[in-house]
């Protein structure tokens, strides 16, 4: 999108280091996301699931993906304020015909199910339906 947008190099330089500072920053919380989800799996597949211990999960979850959201949201925020008055009116116009929300995380080339190890199927770095950094709302983020 930012080449749409005709941003310079000092800004696409200072994007570059907010995004990867927001990537940072939401990484430990995407892991603990995957950890708990993993673990309300496994409570989930248990022959007599414990109610209180799934409902616990479930809020850290929810806790977790708010945490992220508002990573994401900040990021966002920040890279708005570099653009200049005429490339805001272009994202706007641009952001208007994609969705509500044209930049953030989203479902492309990132963590997700691949290969997995002796060529198994299995979770693995590959294109996936994971989470990464790709469509969102109909546009693509940064």
């Amino acid at each position: 999108m930012t080449y749409w947008l005709g941003v310079t190099q000092a800004q696409q330089e200072r994007i570059d280091d907010l995004y990867f500072k927001a990537l940072d920053t939401a990484r430990p919380l995407l892991r603990d996301l995957d950890r708990t989800e993993s673990e309300l799996a496994a409570l989930a597949a248990a022959q007599k699931p414990d109610e209180k211990a799934a409902e616990g999960l479930r809020k850290k979850a929810r806790d977790l993906d708010g945490k992220i959201e508002g990573v994401w949201s900040k990021y966002e925020e920040q890279v708005l304020a570099l653009l200049t008055p005429e490339q805001r009116q272009e994202y706007d116009r641009l952001a208007a015909t994609r969705g509500p929300s044209y930049l953030g995380p989203g479902y492309g080339p990132g963590y997700g199910y691949g290969m997995g190890r002796y060529m198994r199927w299995g979770r693995g770095g590959g294109f996936g339906g994971g989470r990464g950094w790709g469509w969102r709302g109909g546009g693509w983020g940064w």
